[in-house]
């Protein structure tokens, strides 16, 4: 995000019926939802693929962005494949999920790989 020094990700979603969008996230976006669903359902009985971590120094570092970008993406995906976590008000939010009730995010792609302070849309 321009003049902030936070990086945001972008990922491209799509659903059941086939739309497709993108959605932009910071790290501490992921890091939110992932305490909501724990504070929801408790510890999964099949994990999460891990958050990455948190990293202080370096964190605008390409390889330090490429690497989250990519366990981001992981994490994500194993959210949309659980039926009962695709389907919550906090996740359809935080995909941007509008309109029907039946449509479900099914998929997520990660777009091209943000710069540190660039923000695309």
């Amino acid at each position: 995000l321009p003049g902030t020094g936070h990086t945001a990700y972008v990922f491209e979603i799509l659903t059941s019926t086939g739309q497709t969008w993108k959605v932009t996230r910071r790290y501490s976006d992921f890091v939110d939802l992932h305490q909501k669903l724990l504070q929801m359902f408790g510890k999964p009985t099949r994990p999460f693929p891990p958050l990455p971590k948190k990293v202080i120094v370096g964190s605008q570092s390409s390889k330090v962005i490429e690497e989250r970008q990519r366990m981001l993406t992981t994490y994500l995906q194993a959210v949309l494949d659980n039926k009962i976590l695709s389907s919550t008000t906090e996740v359809r939010k935080f995909v941007d999920m509008k309109g029907d009730d039946e449509d479900v995010p099914v998929s997520v792609f990660r777009t091209n790989i943000p710069r540190p302070g660039e923000y695309k849309q």
